[in-house]
């Protein structure tokens, strides 16, 4: 059509109280300013070498930085691979992320280098919440 429309497929977080409840808390931290997170991607591993393949978030679509927060069990955040089956190159960095922390990732590390959560490091049933800014002047159909 004419008009601009705007994808909107999902459910709303303003609907989840426990998902807000910790962005107010980000806020009030000091991690993130008021109102800067509009989105929250909750990545479900139900079973053992579950994984989530080499990407890079669009800093041309989300907004820095994003804030994750691992549940349920342990994992590692692996920076440096690449290809489907996440192979480390010579600038592999596997960061440790234990159960119910959080993690803020932003320049460099955000921008330029590929991350993944590799099969090997999910060892039992994990979940992580991904939390962002979406530009939403980005997401509109012309």
């Amino acid at each position: 059509g004419s008009e601009s429309e705007v994808f909107d497929d999902v459910d709303r977080i303003e609907i989840f109280p426990f998902i807000q409840q910790m962005i107010g808390r980000f806020e009030s931290l000091g991690i993130v300013p008021k109102g800067f997170i509009n989105q929250c991607v909750i990545n479900i591993y139900k079973v053992q070498k579950a994984s989530l393949g080499v990407h890079v978030d669009d800093k041309g679509i989300f907004k820095r930085p994003i804030i994750s927060s691992r549940l349920f069990s342990d994992s590692v955040l692996s920076f440096g691979c690449t290809g489907q089956q996440m192979t480390p190159t010579e600038k592999f960095i596997p960061i440790p992320l234990p159960r119910g922390c959080v993690t803020r990732l932003e320049g460099v590390a955000a921008n330029n280098f590929t991350h993944c959560i590799r099969p090997q490091d999910i060892n039992k049933f994990s979940v992580s919440l991904i939390f962002r800014g979406v530009k939403v002047e980005k997401l509109q159909k012309d």
